[in-house]
């Protein structure tokens, strides 16, 4: 890598000391709207779907594509924000979001709303990123705790209200446009979180401050070939998933193999340049550390069935029940108020009890929704919605207790040198977990439906399957993870097989509770000691 030294200055952070809070406060505007489109999406579905004349595959990308862009983007985003300062990469996300807003809003047909999405998903892991490194550049200590606590507070509005904003502009504007309507609507927000970013956000790069008093700057470097890999990989995954619920379509499944052929690659791949010395997207040995590896398997299997259920339920209750968008919103409600209890409840009880508190959660998630399936199966009429509201709301207790707790027992025995490439790794096992499970179950919902010539309640029933399965799988693999901590140190092999890592753990910010958890974006290089060129 190389450095700049400089003469010694004051750090961006003592230098903006005072303004700390408003610089904060601009970067979450720009959050909440990513958080916020990510969560209006599962409200506006069916209705954009009758008026485009989406085909069920097109749904299923115009949702699985905004996750998948973020799993090949957010690693590369948070490190570009370290090289060339964060306010460039917000101002230039931003930026791409409004525009592919509006393109949105403005989308002729479906084919042009999947790729305005895709591009929405680029838009929003460039600002993310920069927003969390926000909070670790400005805060320390109590404070870093206060601002990512503000930060979960809000993603967790965004998500639980923003269902509910989209649904009631539909219930003004029409069934027919009124998704338009819900595009539009956040563009001033935006747009205003562009100035205001531009006008407010600190310009300095990321530095440090050596032995001698100097301050360097650290060029992180790029990943651009295991990029791509990954983003083969996924596409190729996801592309048969998201073929199998068009009926009279034969999905290209050898596209599978070919898939898990680009993944192993791409793992051989970030694994050599680990070993050059050279910095990867991921690195392969941190899996060796079994706290980590089993909290990072559980949060893939976690989020392959989170994302979907909301999806699930809207399509059921607006295309099954003809619920209007604002009413089908209000009937899960419970489901992210459950989500940010447990995450509250189980950010207090995991010091105590460990991995147990993900155990239990993941319990929960699948006998909720186990429940859930059954009851849309086998019930139909106004009564269902009533019927469900306990079984969301234990799912939702769930979810939101295994996501607050899971990273924090994943992250807690990372060195601190690492903190950052594993938060990274982290971070694309969530959004890996997310790409693969919508499409698997909205597939499985559009199968059941053409197979059984509309009957919504079979289909709610078969997709509400995918995510309950992964919800038990996910506590079994967290049970063996439980033993398996227990019974060896988790330090140890990643120490050995890195003898030059420091032995400070590091610190694990809070964890957005019902939505995927932030990047931490720290610079890797910021413990380690380098040269000046």
């Amino acid at each position: 890598m190389a450095t700049t030294a400089s003469a010694h200055s004051t750090t961006p952070t003592t230098s903006i000391d005072q303004t700390r809070w408003r610089i904060l406060s601009v970067g979450l505007v720009g959050a909440f709207m990513v958080m916020f489109d990510e969560s209006m999406m599962n409200a506006i579905l069916p209705s954009m779907q009758v008026s485009l004349h989406m085909s069920s595959s097109q749904v299923v990308w115009a949702t699985a594509g905004f996750s998948l862009a973020g799993a090949v983007c957010l690693v590369p985003s948070g490190r570009l924000g370290d090289d060339f300062g964060r306010r460039r990469l917000f101002v230039v996300g931003m930026i791409l979001f409004v525009v592919f807003t509006a393109s949105c809003a403005l989308a002729p047909n479906g084919d042009w709303l999947v790729a305005s999405r895709f591009a929405m998903g680029l838009a929003g892991a460039m600002v993310i990123p920069q927003v969390v490194g926000l909070v670790q550049q400005l805060f320390a200590g109590k404070e870093r705790a206060k601002a990512f606590g503000v930060y979960a507070a809000l993603v967790a509005a965004s998500t639980a209200f923003g269902p509910l904003l989209a649904g009631r502009i539909i219930a003004v504007a029409g069934e027919h446009n009124g998704w338009r309507w819900v595009f539009y609507a956040g563009l001033p927000i935006s747009l205003a979180a562009l100035v205001l970013g531009y006008l407010n956000l600190p310009k300095a790069q990321s530095t440090r401050l050596t032995k001698d008093g100097t301050t360097q700057h650290t060029m992180r470097g790029q990943d651009p070939v295991g990029m791509v890999l990954l983003a083969a990989a996924l596409v190729c995954i996801v592309l048969p998933l998201a073929e199998n619920g068009d009926d009279g379509v034969t999905p290209p499944w050898w596209t599978l193999g070919v898939g898990g052929v680009l993944l192993v690659a791409f793992l051989v791949y970030e694994r050599s340049l680990d070993q050059r010395g050279q910095l990867p997207m991921v690195r392969p040995r941190l899996l060796a550390l079994p706290s980590f590896f089993f909290s990072f398997a559980t949060s893939l299997l976690v989020y392959m069935a989170f994302p979907p259920i909301l999806i699930l339920l809207q399509l059921y209750f607006q295309m099954g029940l003809h619920y209007t968008a604002w009413h089908s919103s209000m009937v899960t409600i419970l489901f992210p108020i459950g989500s940010l209890a447990g995450a509250l409840v189980g950010g207090r009880l995991v010091p105590r009890f460990g991995r147990w508190m993900v155990v239990l959660g993941c319990l929960m998630m699948g006998a909720g929704l186990a429940v859930a399936a059954s009851l849309t199966t086998n019930y139909d009429g106004g009564s269902i919605a009533l019927m469900l509201a306990p079984a969301l709301l234990v799912c939702g207790l769930g979810a939101g207790c295994v996501i607050s707790c899971n990273q924090s027992l994943g992250l807690h025995d990372i060195p601190r040198s690492e903190s950052s490439m594993a938060g990274g790794s982290y971070q694309l096992g969530v959004r890996i977990g997310a790409s693969i499970g919508i499409p698997i179950a909205t597939s499985a919902y559009f199968s059941e439906v053409a197979s059984s010539h509309g009957n919504f309640g079979d289909a709610a029933g078969s997709g509400l399957l995918v995510p309950t399965i992964s919800a038990f799988a996910a506590a079994v693999l967290a049970a063996v993870g439980l033993v398996v901590t227990k019974q060896w140190g988790s330090r140890d092999a990643l120490l050995q097989d890195a003898p030059g890592i420091l032995e400070e753990a590091a610190p694990v910010a809070p964890v957005a509770p019902i939505a995927p958890a932030p990047l931490d974006t720290r610079n890797t290089s910021s413990t380690r000691k380098e040269s000046t060129t």
